[in-house]
């Protein structure tokens, strides 16, 4: 039995904006296997949006290939298929629904004017089950105007999968909610794609909204001037085990400490560390707050310059002979601003591969 074509497979991705000294996406490689939801994260104008915009068709790369459900849609600067016949779904930050329309009509819209060989009973059935499936049934006759953001981000969800696509591309689709309506909407997204069997592929600056809802994190690194990926894995791994200092800042807060590494053990200026790869020589060091623990000592040389509550700790900023450093309180009740302490690290730590 031959095996699934990928939903969607990149190859050596290329493109440049005109009259641009430097590509803005850099020989992109990335696969999603079936029903996979990946996040890709990186920087406000990194080139994210760039990357869902050619995948969909509405950008043309230069050079690469890009193939959905196995089909070559755009190879080497030339279109071989149109954006309305690639079996995609797409949701826009400002979710785009028509404003003239319902949210029945929204919805329909995406099956009368895709390719799709419902017939007309057939179609009706559709819109009914996905206004179920985003609990809007008592919604389907509202204008947009007349609908909370929230709702608005499900319409246009459930507008994107209602020709049943293959794969889904959603271009930060909490940017315009309400932080407390985050979590909610991620869990309901997360709910509705695998019911619906559907590949995701999804972009955003917001390293919580990535490593709550995807299977995957792509970091998308421009450092250099020039987008590429540098890392693709699981939430943990690029956590835990970042492929370079981009990732490691990309994916939550760490100090990146000098280090003599040797072997498993390296010197720092915070006392001699366990490593969790092996290394040797002059290292980088990743050091995330939980690894770092602050005792109050009037020996000690970290000075605490602010706090906040995590809600089992607190987590302290303290300054320190090399810089600013966030860590977690061992101390019973929190120290108050100012006060003078030591710096643990008490777990094992990544070093940076060179």
């Amino acid at each position: 039995m031959p095996e699934p074509h990928l939903p969607l497979d990149i190859c050596n991705l290329t493109h440049r904006f005109a009259k641009a000294d430097d590509d803005v996406l850099y020989n992109i490689n990335l696969a999603l296997e079936p029903g996979e939801f990946v996040a890709i994260l990186g920087p406000s104008g990194c080139g994210k949006s760039t990357l869902l915009r050619a995948i969909a068709g509405l950008v043309t790369p230069d050079y690469g290939c890009i193939r959905i459900g196995g089909e070559i849609v755009v190879a080497s600067g030339r279109e071989k298929r149109p954006a309305e016949a690639r079996q995609i779904g797409m949701v826009f930050q400002d979710y785009a629904l028509f404003p003239h329309m319902t949210v029945h009509e929204n919805i329909a819209f995406g099956l009368t004017h895709q390719q799709t060989k419902m017939n007309k009973a057939e179609k009706e059935t559709r819109v009914l089950q996905l206004l179920e499936l985003i609990e809007m049934q008592n919604f389907a006759d509202r204008m947009p105007s007349e609908l909370s953001g929230g709702q608005q981000q499900r319409v246009a969800l459930a507008r994107a999968l209602a020709p049943k696509p293959q794969l889904l591309l959603l271009d930060e689709p909490f940017a315009n909610v309400d932080t407390n309506l985050r979590q909610c909407l991620g869990e309901q997204l997360q709910m509705l794609v695998k019911q619906e069997g559907v590949s995701v592929l999804m972009v955003t600056h917001d390293r919580q909204e990535a490593f709550a809802l995807a299977d995957k994190v792509a970091i998308l690194d421009n450092c250099m001037g020039s987008a590429k990926i540098v890392q693709c894995d699981t939430p943990e791994n690029v956590y835990q085990q970042p492929a370079n200092q981009c990732a490691a800042e990309l994916s939550g807060p760490a100090l990146l400490l000098d280090a003599d590494a040797k072997g498993l053990k390296a010197e720092t200026l915070l006392g001699e560390i366990t490593l969790l790869n092996p290394s040797k020589g002059k290292s980088k060091i990743v050091i995330r707050p939980e690894m770092a623990k602050f005792s109050k000592n009037t020996l000690g040389n970290a000075k605490v310059i602010a706090r906040s509550y995590q809600g089992k700790n607190y987590r302290i900023l303290c300054e320190t002979e090399f810089g600013k450093v966030l860590a977690e309180s061992n101390d019973a009740t929190p120290p108050a601003l100012g006060t003078v302490g030591l710096l643990n690290i008490d777990a094992p730590c990544w070093v940076l591969p060179s």
